[in-house]
């Protein structure tokens, strides 16, 4: 039987309960996976969570909905925000919650009745306003990395976040709007090569064209951008995920079909394939591991069986895994952090001999560190210091948990907090 759950707040001298609202149908499953932390100012914090009645009556086409709430952080007390925010528990935050370059303005997906809203929330303040109005799911529009800038198919409208509009109309080309903030036109149902026009959106004019050898017939909204030096990356779908293969598929016979294409072009017309996207090898967590700033990928190459971080700045391999023979890749995570990049593998043999193996990028000292946990006892990582020790979770001989700061190189454990009961 489902109970109401409660989040539990953790200050300098004390845990405190602190009891949810019953305004809405809670599921204790669906709550703790959908649970998400969106912000925070000095005095508030924000977080938003799937209803059980969302889940249960939406259409395939649109993702779950739920309440947007904030809490003083001195009082405790609890205010609704606004409610039927769009979020989905299995899906990228990024797609659905629009983090502003400053962080104080996040911009969001609302449903009311048969409309879709675009809104925009003041952390500072809890106030709300709408920046455009639409309709049909959010799956479908385009939006900017810091959510500053949409392209509304339903209404062939560019709009930015200071209400700035474009009315886009053109019969021979899709238009789309890439994470780095560009209107581009592709070619409608091209199978390759397509020629790509990248589109001052409030001027009309043509930036850069590109020459892509594949379908565009679909494309991954996060990565997709203009780099520094002037080339377009484009993450493109697999042929599995195609409706119509690829007329340029032999082109590329290393590609299987359930790997999806990663493209360098350059303004001359060329191109490189970076790498794939093997989502079917791994089941990997809810971010889809790119960072935030979409610098950092990984990425699997199309002719091994390495997985490998990818710089897109910079155009080079950071750090390359090669999968161990013998062993089936059952799970990997990625995690972004301000020190550097971490990397998860859980895998398995035929006999049943499970471990993890884990990759670290230590930005500071310009190091990578791997190691194997072969008892699978690291569960989560909060945090990478500089000096390049972790802080995580592990299991210890009662099955309970211990939080410690653990160095990779020496295998040394620093115990910050002991047999804790349960994590969720």
């Amino acid at each position: 039987m489902f109970g109401k759950p409660v989040i539990k707040m953790f200050g300098l001298n004390e845990i405190q309960d602190v009891s949810l609202p019953a305004m809405f149908a809670y599921d204790e499953y669906m709550f703790l996976t959908s649970l998400q932390m969106v912000g925070t100012s000095d005095n508030f914090g924000y977080f938003i969570f799937t209803t059980k009645s969302s889940y249960e009556t939406s259409s395939s086409s649109y993702p779950e909905k739920g309440p947007l709430y904030q809490i003083d952080l001195n009082s405790l007390n609890f205010k609704l925000i606004d409610s039927n925010v769009y979020q989905s528990p299995y899906v990228d935050s990024r797609y659905y919650f629009f983090k502003s370059e400053n962080g104080q303005k996040p911009r969001y997906f609302k449903a009311q009745d048969s409309a879709l809203l675009i809104n925009e929330l003041d952390f500072l303040s809890g106030a709300v306003r709408t920046i455009a109005q639409s309709s049909g799911s959010p799956d479908i529009v385009n939006v900017s990395e810091f959510g500053d800038s949409f392209y509304l198919p339903r209404s062939d409208l560019y709009i930015r976040s200071d209400g700035t509009s474009k009315s886009f109309t053109n019969s021979q080309s899709d238009v789309r709007l890439i994470k780095s903030g560009e209107i581009i036109f592709i070619p409608s149902n091209c199978l390759g090569p397509c020629e790509i026009e990248v589109i001052e959106p409030l001027s009309g004019v043509v930036v850069e064209a590109y020459t892509l050898p594949w379908s565009t017939q679909a494309f991954s909204r996060l990565g997709t951008q203009l780099l520094p030096d002037g080339s377009l990356l484009w993450i493109g779908a697999s042929k599995l995920s195609l409706i119509t293969s690829p007329s340029t598929s032999n082109n590329f016979p290393e590609l299987e079909n359930d790997a999806s294409p990663v493209f360098r072009l350059s303004v001359d017309g060329n191109y490189q394939l970076i790498g794939v996207r093997k989502l079917y090898d791994l089941e990997f967590s809810n971010q889809y591991p790119i960072s935030r700033d979409g610098r950092f990928i990984l990425l699997k190459s199309p002719s091994s069986s390495a997985y490998f971080i990818y710089d897109a700045y910079e155009n080079k391999e950071v750090v390359s895994m090669p999968e161990y023979d013998n062993w089936i890749y059952d799970y990997g995570s990625t995690y972004f952090y301000p020190e550097g990049i971490l990397i998860q593998f859980k895998a398995s043999t035929s006999e049943k001999e499970y471990t993890q193996f884990f990759s670290l990028v230590h930005y500071d000292s310009s190091e990578t560190f791997y190691w194997e946990d072969p008892d699978e006892n690291i569960l989560f990582y909060p945090d990478v210091f500089q000096d390049g020790s972790i802080s995580c979770w592990i299991q210890n001989q009662d099955l309970n948990y211990d939080l410690v700061r653990f160095r990779p190189t020496t295998q040394n454990i620093i115990y910050l907090i002991e047999n804790v009961f349960a994590l969720e």
